[in-house]
């Protein structure tokens, strides 16, 4: 190997230097020599590659021999043979050997360093011109030859750079121009969602926000003990398979099968059909239960009748209802056997025929429900041979005969109305509500030895302070409420709907009961003389008579309505007419609503939470317009909640405004008031919300195949190919309008 401190100094290395002298021959001089003259020789070849690539034609730009080089590969091998200190030097240069064509079969490894170079700007440069190409095609722009030059890429680029300012200027220049873009301002950008609240530290029910805190148990004052329904019952009611979706939709009518009374009642059939819309139970007047005698009048077996056969002829006789599945009936005789009711009606079967018999029930089950008691046998029913004179242990009772000439009325107040009625909400036939429930920390021997006029003393839905018992309305607020626990009652989808209605029904039942009872003390004979009558128009003396009169504290009766109406007139007498009419809908399909539903169930299936959503909802607009003024200053306000015929509430606010915020000019109406669309690209929420809740959907209903109707949201089209009437034609058009809640925009 060649030792460095051996080389010659440079001014004593004059000679010329041929291709053939060796390296170990070269001074350092000489070395240095070559590598400058190579470095200017690639930095040339450089200069000349950029060159044609950017259109310049060079002849013979296929590549230059490295004629100043006088290393060889030879030379290349002896130095590598060698294993020289100049090695790192001179491999550049040997890889810089670009006179060689090649072509695109070339291996890679075949290929020197400034080839491998050459082709990857090639393939570049020619990647480009196919993306300028495909962007020129896609703008409309013709270019000769298929390529694009530096010159049009520039003014493409300026094209589309001026058109976006453009548009810009003119979107800016609108929204400046519009004198009502003001209305915009402040809208919220998202639905306005209750903040959530601590569950009830008495009971554990959840609370909305805006509602009291007495709302579920009156501030720990009721407590209930807990029930759990039988685990396959549990399951139909949340299964979600074809049987389980099958039992929830014909739930009413397996309930009233395995029922043990017939229900009375007047429904409203456009609304209850099951064929079309939202089922909704509409009843109309009073809400009767009754009891049939023991022997079938016709021969035909129903309600408590089917109980006196054999489970397998009892399957039989009930399958032979419509819609009934034969699984889910026998599922549902196995479950209600531990009802102490069925218990006692299926033991007659085995008496034979029931013509001498009787059944005596216990109307007055007095368990004290703040603990888990399930009722036996002897406690709810007693069977008595007709004919025994023996006075039953009851203290109010209902006897069924084994024939009959009427069937009994279970009345409002008796503690088996519900388990009678309800047997799949009620499956270890536990008491309903009676007048003899204690309040928490009321002993129950302060109850039971009231006197006996105690149950009708208490029949109505008050809640005073006083009170030592659970009034009707505490009990069946406590029943609904949410809990982590499972309710059974809240998983009834379209029974729940008929079982809230009969509830209703019972509370103002025993209210209108304890007012006739009490005309006494609300004065009812200074309206009683026949001179009143008279005066008051009544001509005919067969219609005067002794009158219930209803004081103006039951809501929606006469005195009621009416001391509310004069109420209002004196508003406008006293603070001038109303400024503004503002209408709140109820949205079933708001978070609050949507988060709360149990698997399966739609807003349909739960009156209750929608009834509270709304509720809160309108305390919260009455919070954001008379407290926060988010209109102006009120001065006075009136409203009513109204039902829809589907069952979904709506509030109407009648506001006089104070006099300073008065509206009186179309620039005060415009600030509040914006009959528009909004922009789908500036607000897209607000224009959701406009399509979704303001807009009128046309549902038709024809018969003729001709009416061709083209429905959208924003612009409807109406291309009718036969010539109509326009009486026809509203008779084929049915208008539905979208209930919205219209909470989120001003």
């Amino acid at each position: 190997m060649t030792n460095i401190t051996n080389i010659p100094p440079m001014e004593m290395t004059q000679g010329k230097i041929n291709e053939t002298t060796p390296v170990s021959a070269l001074t350092l001089a000489q070395r240095r020599k070559i590598v400058n003259r190579n470095y200017y020789q690639r930095s040339k070849e450089k200069n000349k590659s950029v060159a044609n690539t950017q259109g310049t034609s060079i002849v013979g730009s296929a590549g230059t021999n490295l004629k100043c080089s006088r290393l060889t590969h030879d030379n290349f091998h002896d130095i590598q043979n060698m294993r020289g200190i100049l090695l790192s030097l001179f491999d550049e240069v040997v890889n810089q050997e670009s006179t060689k064509n090649f072509s695109e079969n070339t291996p890679v490894s075949a290929l020197t360093l400034a080839q491998r170079r050459q082709s990857y700007n090639r393939n570049y440069y020619q990647r480009s011109k196919e993306k300028n190409r495909s962007v020129a095609n896609t703008q409309g722009t013709n270019v000769m030859g298929g390529a694009l030059t530096v010159a049009q890429n520039r003014q493409i680029y300026n094209r589309n750079y001026y058109q976006r300012r453009k548009e810009n200027n003119r979107n800016a220049q609108i929204q400046h121009d519009d004198p009502y873009n003001f209305v915009y301002d402040g809208v919220p950008t998202q639905h306005r969602v209750f903040k959530e609240q601590n569950a009830c530290e008495h009971c554990g029910a959840k609370r909305f926000e805006f509602e009291f805190i007495s709302f579920c148990c009156m501030s720990g004052k009721t407590r209930l003990a807990y029930s759990p329904a039988p685990e396959e019952l549990y399951h139909l009611f949340t299964a979600q398979s074809e049987l389980g979706e099958m039992f929830r939709r014909n739930i009413r009518a397996y309930n009233t099968n395995f029922s043990f009374t017939l229900m009375g009642v007047t429904l409203d059939s456009t609304l209850s059909n099951m064929t079309s819309g939202v089922y909704t139970f509409r009843a109309h007047g009073a809400i009767y239960h009754r009891i049939d005698q023991l022997v079938p009048r016709d021969g035909q077996p129903r309600y408590l009748q089917l109980y006196f056969f054999d489970a397998e002829s009892e399957v039989s006789h009930r399958v032979q209802w419509p819609n009934l599945d034969r699984n889910v009936t026998e599922l549902l005789a196995r479950v209600l056997s531990v009802n102490p009711y069925v218990r006692t009606f299926r033991s007659l079967a085995e008496l034979g025929p029931l013509d001498n018999y009787r059944v005596t029930l216990n109307a007055s089950v007095e368990l004290d429900q703040r603990v888990y008691n399930r009722p036996t046998t002897s406690e709810v029913a007693g069977i008595w041979v007709e004919g025994n004179d023996n006075i039953t242990a009851y203290k109010r009772s209902i006897v069924v005969y084994g024939r009959s000439d009427y069937s009994k009325k279970i009345e409002h107040y008796y503690g088996c109305y519900d388990p009678l009625a309800y047997p799949l909400f009620f499956p270890n036939g536990e008491s309903g509500w009676h007048a003899r429930i204690p309040r928490h920390g009321v002993c129950i021997d302060e109850i039971i030895n009231e006197d006996e006029n105690f149950d009708e003393d208490l029949e109505d839905g008050s809640s005073g302070r006083g009170r030592k018992t659970v009034s009707m309305r505490d009990y069946y607020c406590y029943k609904f409420q949410i809990r982590s626990i499972e309710n059974v009652i809240l998983l009834g989808g379209i029974l729940f709907q008929q079982f809230v209605v009969d509830m209703y029904i019972k509370i103002e039942t025993a209210r209108l009961s304890f007012i006739e009872r009490n005309q006494v003390k609300i004065r009812s004979d200074l309206y009683q003389g026949v001179v009143d009558c008279v005066n008051s128009g009544e001509v005919q003396p067969s219609r005067i008579g002794q009158r219930v009169v209803l004081p103006a504290s039951f809501i929606g009766g006469p005195r009621d309505m009416r001391r509310r109406y004069m109420d209002a007139m004196a508003l406008v007498q006293d603070d001038g007419k109303p400024d503004i009419f503002l209408t709140m809908m109820c949205n079933p399909n708001c978070p609050e609503i949507l988060q709360e539903l149990l698997p399966g169930q739609t807003p349909q299936d739960r009156p209750d939470l929608v009834a509270r959503v709304f509720c809160a909802k309108l305390e919260d607009l009455k919070d954001q317009l008379f407290r926060k003024h988010i209109l102006g200053e009120v001065g006075a306000y009136v409203y009513v909640i109204e039902f829809q015929k589907r069952g979904l509430p709506h509030a109407h606010f009648l506001m006089i405004m104070k006099p300073e915020y008065k509206i009186t000019n179309a620039d005060h109406y415009d600030k509040i008031v914006c009959a528009e669309i909004p922009d789908s690209i500036k607000y897209p929420e607000m224009h959701q919300l406009v399509i979704k809740h303001m807009m009128q959907v046309l549902a038709v209903i024809c018969d003729r195949p001709a009416l061709v109707w083209k429905v959208s949201r924003e612009n409807v089209v109406l291309d009718i190919l036969n010539n109509l009437t326009t009486k026809r034609l509203r008779q084929l058009t049915h208008i539905r309008c979208i209930e919205g809640d219209r909470m989120e925009s001003r």
